[in-house]
């Protein structure tokens, strides 16, 4: 995948990868997330992170997991190409008091929009959020719109 040209944003940074929504020069085609590596020469053991993430592709069930598309080369580093499910990680939306109600109500608006949520832990691993609750809550609500 040629990648050069896509605007970055930054979405979260964790010491050893960077989390980037890349958006095309070309509008036609879909924006994706991009996993790189932190470090301008990464070692041995984050190169085979991204490889194990990438082996794990189809054992994935996209309905809760980032679906890895493909691993490729940015600005001289090895990086993971993943689906952008849209919406952003609760760590960049979500501060101060009133965190779960807040965090709550921002998480319905993104699922009637038909967008995942993911998160990630202190330990740098991540995943897409399943709530029943919220998934119950956020289709009742697509129904009356």
């Amino acid at each position: 995948m040629d990648l050069s040209g896509y605007l970055l944003d930054p979405l979260r940074e964790d010491g050893e990868f960077i989390l980037y929504r890349a958006r095309s020069p070309q509008p036609e085609l879909p924006s994706i997330l991009l996993l790189t590596p932190s470090s301008s020469r990464p070692s041995a053991e984050i190169r085979e992170k991204i490889d194990h993430e990438y082996s794990l592709k189809s054992d994935l069930d996209t309905t809760w997991a980032l679906r890895p598309l493909e691993i490729s080369s940015f600005n001289h580093k090895r990086v993971l190409v993943l689906e952008d499910p849209g919406g952003m990680p609760l760590n960049r939306v979500v501060e101060g008091p009133m965190v779960g109600l807040y965090a709550f109500q921002w998480a319905v608006g993104e699922r009637k929009r038909g967008h995942k949520i993911f998160s990630e832990s202190t330990t740098g691993e991540r995943k897409v959020l399943v709530l029943p609750r919220l998934e119950r809550v956020a289709r009742k609500l697509r129904c009356r719109m």
